[in-house]
This record gives C-alpha cells, sequence and structure tokens, in this order.
C-alpha cells in the first residue's frame, strides 16, 4: 500500500470539515450541509454566526433602556440572540425577548425593529431553518417605519 495515500485521504478530509473549501470556494450555502461550513473562516462573510459592532451593542442598550415587557422587538437570527444575551442584565426584557420569535418575514405593527451592522451592510438577514442550518435572505424594504435610534451602522426603527 502506498504510505501517501492515508496522509492525502487525512489532508483531503480535515480540508473539508473544517470549513477551507467552503470559504475558498465562496460558496454561501448555510442552508444545508453540502459542504461543511467554518464559523472562524466565514461568519462575517455569511452572517452563519454573529459578529457584533460597538453599534450594535449600543442598540440593544437603547432597546433595553426605551422598552417595556410588551413591547415586540422585531430581528433576525443573529439580532435576536443579541437581545438575548442582553436579558440576563435586564430581566424585564425576558417576556418581550422569549414570547415570540418575530423576524423580518413577520414584522406585526406597534413593534421595534433591530438592524444590525452586518444586516445594514450586506442587505441581508439570517433566518434559522434547523439546528446548525442558516438561510440568508434579502432584507425586505420597511415600509412605514421611523428611525427613533442608530450608532454607528446599526439601527432601531419603530412600526406603527
Amino acid at each position: 500500500m502506498n504510505k501517501g495515500l492515508i496522509p492525502s485521504i487525512l489532508i483531503i478530509y480535515i480540508l473539508f470539515t473544517f470549513g477551507v473549501v467552503f470559504e475558498a470556494t465562496k460558496s454561501d450555502q448555510i442552508n444545508k450541509l453540502d459542504i461543511p461550513y467554518s464559523i472562524a473562516l466565514s461568519a462575517k462573510r455569511t452572517g452563519v454566526a454573529g459578529i457584533y459592532t460597538k453599534g450594535d451593542v449600543e442598540c440593544v442598550k437603547w432597546l433595553a433602556e426605551n422598552t417595556d415587557r410588551n413591547t415586540k422587538i422585531v430581528a433576525d437570527m443573529n439580532g435576536k440572540n443579541l437581545l438575548t444575551g442582553y436579558v440576563e442584565n435586564v430581566p424585564r426584557l425576558r417576556p418581550t425577548v422569549y414570547a415570540s420569535y418575530y423576524s423580518f418575514d413577520n414584522i406585526p405593527n406597534r413593534c421595534y425593529i433591530l438592524v444590525t451592522n452586518w444586516n445594514a451592510k450586506y442587505n441581508k438577514w439570517i433566518k434559522g431553518c434547523g439546528t446548525g442550518l442558516r438561510e440568508q435572505l434579502d432584507l425586505p424594504f420597511l415600509f412605514g417605519v421611523k428611525e427613533v435610534y442608530f450608532s454607528g451602522c446599526s439601527y432601531v426603527y419603530w412600526k406603527e
């Protein structure tokens, strides 16, 4: 048996499973696992994991200080994760954040809309579609909303 066969197979296996091939081909298929993605290599480009800016955090702080437990907050999956992480510091937000998952395909009336820096930069939003899977969708045009706060390139809107 050829001594180089096993190391060659191992190297190919590692390149695929660590997401190197996913990133080298600039794939954006994160709603199925054809080629495993790498959070470390692809998160910023694909939105597969939240990479938050100071502006994102400032917008979440603003929401925490200016909303009550009855106000709905709309965000994509990564924005919702940031809100959920902040709930520990602001317990009154727990019912708002945990009660229902409103996203950009389900925007109710009388709600705040969190648009993170990543959403604004790529004009996309992330929707969870299974364990470890995400779907990258176009950010809809937000009709009838009013900008109520911004920090950097992150925004909070109000929809009446």
